[in-house]
């Protein structure tokens, strides 16, 4: 555990900092040295995840995935030896995921490293990366290189990129195909209907299963969740997130980017009410799983509106606020579930 807490001083260090540095160019040093660090930790890692052990045995085996490209990309890697291919195989794709979440925050944060600490402290951020390789690596390529696709509007570029990632990684980046739809504005009318849709047809659908063939998964406890504290912070977040853009952008021109980003938020709103909606049933960890694509926005949305406050005082009150939550949020994490989700203790290729 001692490597998580070390990377957590030195990003929580990062974080608290930020503000006074003079220099824009001193925040890029510092966040693209912290993101090669992290680079090497996830790189160089060893049967850290639950899937860890899983992976290097459908490497080896070349059997264990749908996705007729990854299994492409394994063969390619094999050919360089089993153990070599296979640490080789790890460190590239950290290292193609984490390029990702750099440019992501890089290009759309206001503040770099505070993003940066959340990025590392929330668990469906950088420790999924750990565990979930193969969609974590499409959802931070979607979002580091693939969303200027969207504000430029070059559909079949887009298209084509998520139809790439959907054959060579995980067949549900389809969805993110919808995504490029959001740089439009939608009425508030229109996204109230949304809302009460999703309300009022989730006890329906539920009923309906609960009538028909597949009802004997919702009395499997295998396949059953419940909603979690987290989710219900994720739910909050989200619908202050929505009455923040109100409020900042009442009667003011929105650019295609602040237009996609409150669109993004507002799917998440969807998300958490299907979650609450769907809970103690099999469907919420469909949802939960699908979510992993739009959530990391906070990433670069709380920076965002933590640097629109007027007062420098207040900016830094928000800023150390978060810096508690993020971090209480982590230690609770990585001590209650850290040996459950196998991401302690850490072990390293090279000791």
């Amino acid at each position: 555990m001692f490597p998580y807490f070390c990377l957590l001083i030195v990003t929580s260090f990062c974080a608290i900092t930020e503000p006074f540095y003079k220099k824009q160019k001193s925040i890029k040093c510092i966040l693209l040295s912290c993101f090669i660090v992290l680079v090497l930790f996830s790189g160089l890692r060893y049967d850290v995840g639950m899937d860890y052990l899983s992976y290097k045995t459908w490497f080896l085996s070349g059997r264990g995935f749908s996705e007729q490209g990854f299994i492409l990309l394994t063969r390619i890697f094999r050919s360089l030896g089993p153990t070599i291919g296979f640490n080789f195989f790890v460190f590239i794709i950290a290292a193609v995921t984490l390029y990702g979440a750099y440019r992501f925050i890089y290009k759309y944060s206001s503040a770099p490293l505070l993003s940066l600490f959340i990025f590392f402290c929330f668990g469906q951020y950088f420790i999924s990366t750990l565990n979930l390789i193969r969609q974590e690596l499409v959802i931070y390529v979607f979002l580091g290189c693939l969303l200027p696709l969207i504000i430029e509007r070059h559909f079949i570029k887009y298209t084509l990129c998520i139809a790439t990632c959907s054959y060579f990684f995980h067949y549900t980046a389809l969805i993110l195909i919808g995504i490029y739809f959001l740089d439009r504005h939608f009425s508030a009318i229109i996204k109230l209907s949304g809302i009460a849709l999703i309300t009022i047809s989730s006890p329906i659908i539920i009923y309906l299963i609960e009538n028909s063939d597949y009802a004997v998964y919702l009395k499997l406890d295998i396949f059953v969740a419940k909603v979690t504290v987290l989710q219900y912070y994720l739910l909050a977040l989200s619908v202050i997130i929505a009455l923040l853009y109100f409020k900042c952008f009442q009667g003011k021109p929105m650019t295609k980017k602040d237009i996609l980003f409150e669109n993004i938020n507002y799917i998440n709103i969807l998300f958490g009410i299907m979650i609450i909606m769907f809970s103690n049933t099999p469907i919420i960890q469909v949802i939960s799983r699908l979510s992993y694509y739009t959530m990391p926005i906070y990433i670069i949305l709380i920076p965002n509106f933590i640097s629109r406050l007027s007062l420098r005082s207040n900016r830094l009150i928000f800023r150390y606020a978060f810096i508690l939550l993020y971090t209480l949020i982590f230690l609770v994490a990585i001590t209650t579930n850290g040996k459950l989700q196998h991401y302690v203790p850490y072990h390293s290729i090279i000791f």
